[in-house]
């Protein structure tokens, strides 16, 4: 099978595919120096990306997944928990869910894990919604969506009960 990055500027069969699971479509993308790996349009992407200046492997999505965990506690976030919606989405693999206590501390987490990831994974959000203020901000980085919530907010939309199909990996309080 042929490897091919998305960025049609690249060269076919660089790097070979090894792990792939999700349309090519649905891929998040990488900042300058890093690209993500997929086969031909229509088939499947990798959950791994290669940095294109070192060529080292940056980190898996499940590593990402669990990055994002520990950068929210270094925060104080509370009640994280890390669902895996591989068998139930084909959206995204994982959810990280999270609260915080106030408006400040909702914006200080979100800022915390955009600047980690973009500075030592090289990778940055497709979309972020959301402020403190509205007592949710959704983060989205393709296989991986965080949801930062205030009690209130977490409590009326519920994701865990929502996504209850999905598999509890973490759940810290």
């Amino acid at each position: 099978m042929r490897a091919c990055f998305i960025d049609d500027a690249l060269a076919c069969d660089q790097i070979p595919l090894n792990i792939a699971h999700k349309p090519a479509y649905l891929c998040a993308f990488r900042l300058e120096h890093s690209a993500k790996m997929a086969t031909p349009i229509g088939a499947t992407c990798m959950i791994q990306s290669i940095s294109m200046a070192t060529g080292e492997r940056i980190l898996e999505t499940i590593e990402i997944a669990r990055l994002i965990v520990d950068l929210i506690a270094d925060r104080k976030g509370e009640n994280i928990v890390l669902l895996d919606l591989r068998k139930v989405s084909i959206i995204t693999d994982f959810f990280v869910i999270a609260s915080a206590n106030s408006d400040r501390q909702l914006n200080a987490i979100a800022e915390h894990v955009r600047d980690e990831l973009k500075h030592n994974q090289q990778t940055a959000p497709l979309r972020v919604e959301g402020r403190g203020e509205s007592g949710w901000i959704l983060m989205d980085y393709g296989d991986v969506i965080v949801h930062l919530f205030s009690p209130s907010a977490r409590a009326y939309y519920d994701l865990e009960g929502l996504w209850r199909e999905g598999n509890v990996l973490l759940r810290m309080q």
